[in-house]
């Protein structure tokens, strides 16, 4: 019995390994083949009777959207969208898929049959296709009149403000599709739609606060002044949110905050500054809500304070390497020595250039670059100490793969600088 049960697993087994051979066969037949000579084959094996024939030629033609236009877009699109009613959920799926890469080719009621076809597939019984399908409707949003378009952007904000999908990411998809889609609308539009999404940050469902926030991120690059304020001062409330997951935390509040920083007032500015600085500089939080303040602090430089600029000085001459501080400061450093000039670019360029010796790679690079920011206020002994620098770490690094562009322009810059000096020292400034 046992000789029996093993021949007939194997014979499964082999059955299995033979039709994935032939599907990978046929996706790669498909592949080699010329663009019209693909699209045409795929559209013929939609109406396969094998589900695994249709699900590849639906993602055959997920690869070939972007080579489709106009009544070859139209007539492409009118065959998927009869094929979002497929029985198997693996090839509505792909046909999603192929729908997405069409969506920004449609228009008038091929637009609009492709929306509400979609619609009906936000409660698809598999989250596989659930899942995919915000991000179908999104691509075809601004092909769409006013009606259709409201009437898809309330479909996605009843997804993502109940939670009776046990699947979360559909949930999020639906939120980040709903806060896209706002962001490329007219402001009169975005103020009260976001207005609302403000509001719900207080509900007392956690899931519906996290994908209120994935909505609200994508409309922070169109707010201004008063607007901006608001949205910055709910998400600084967030921040003190126990019930926030990190990656929410980290992905829709502190790195947006970074973005509001540069649109809100001088005041405001400063308090959000304040609270990313603190964030960065603060052990107990995770290395990766560290690292994202020190991103979110990189747009704000402009806007910090002279004590701010300091500090932040302090922080990176004093762990030049970053070995307690997980995040990109040798970027911070480039950006913060922009606003140095005379004897505190020649102070800060002593310090950097007395511990070049014992810098990691990263921080090498970063130092040569803001030396070269500062080379209008160095002296001549610092220009050629820096030279030497750069050169040496240009011909340390040039048999591996990384890019030393960045680094070679800095050098050329110094140089520059350095036969400016010799030809009008007097108007150079001496060492310190």
């Amino acid at each position: 019995m046992r000789k029996i049960y093993r021949k007939v697993v194997l014979m499964l087994l082999l059955n299995a390994l033979a039709f994935g051979s032939t599907l990978c066969a046929q996706e790669q037949a498909i592949e080699r083949q010329e663009p019209q000579t693909q699209i045409e084959k795929a559209m013929k094996e939609l109406k396969n009777e094998n589900a695994r024939v249709r699900e590849s030629a639906a993602w055959a033609l997920s690869g070939l959207a972007d080579r489709l236009e106009g009544r070859e877009a139209k007539n492409t699109a009118e065959i998927l969208i009869k094929k979002l009613e497929d029985e198997d959920y693996a090839v509505r799926r792909n046909v999603v898929y192929a729908l997405t890469g069409l969506g920004p080719r449609l228009e008038g009621e091929t637009a609009k049959r492709m929306a509400y076809g979609l619609l009906t597939k936000l409660e698809d019984e598999s989250w596989d296709v659930r899942q995919v399908v915000p991000a179908a409707l999104e691509s075809v949003a601004l092909r769409l009149e006013e009606t259709t378009l409201d009437t898809c952007l309330e479909a996605l904000l009843n997804k993502f403000m109940t939670i009776d999908d046990e699947y979360d990411q559909a949930r999020y998809a639906a939120a980040n599709a709903y806060g896209s889609i706002l962001a490329h609308l007219k402001h009169e539009k975005i103020d009260p739609l976001a207005q609302s999404l403000l509001t719900k940050l207080e509900d007392k469902e956690i899931k519906v606060r996290q994908a209120c926030l994935m909505a609200l991120t994508p409309i922070i690059v169109r707010l201004e002044g008063k607007k901006a304020g608001t949205v910055a001062t709910a998400l600084l409330e967030r921040l003190k949110d126990p019930e926030l997951e990190e990656y929410v935390t980290d992905q829709y509040v502190i790195q947006p905050l970074g973005e509001l920083s540069t649109r809100v007032s001088d005041s405001q500015s400063t308090f959000i500054l304040d609270v990313l600085f603190g964030r960065l500089v603060d052990g107990r939080e995770s290395d990766r809500i560290r690292r994202s303040a020190g991103n979110a602090l990189r747009p704000g430089v402009p806007r910090m304070t002279h004590e701010q600029r300091e500090r932040l000085i302090q922080l990176i001459i004093t762990d030049p390497n970053g070995a307690s501080t997980p995040a990109p400061i040798g970027q911070l450093l480039e950006l913060v020595v922009l606003y140095l000039d005379g004897q505190r670019a020649r102070e800060v360029a002593a310090t950097l250039l007395a511990q070049f010796g014992d810098l990691n790679r990263d921080a090498r690079y970063s130092t040569i670059i803001s030396l070269a920011t500062m080379a209008e206020h160095l002296g001549l002994e610092q220009l050629e100490k820096a030279i030497t620098n750069g050169e040496k770490v240009i011909e340390e690094e040039r048999f591996h793969s990384y890019s030393m562009s960045d680094v070679e322009q800095a050098v050329d810059l110094l140089k520059e600088r350095k036969q400016v000096y010799k030809s009008i020292a007097r108007d150079f400034p001496p060492d310190e």
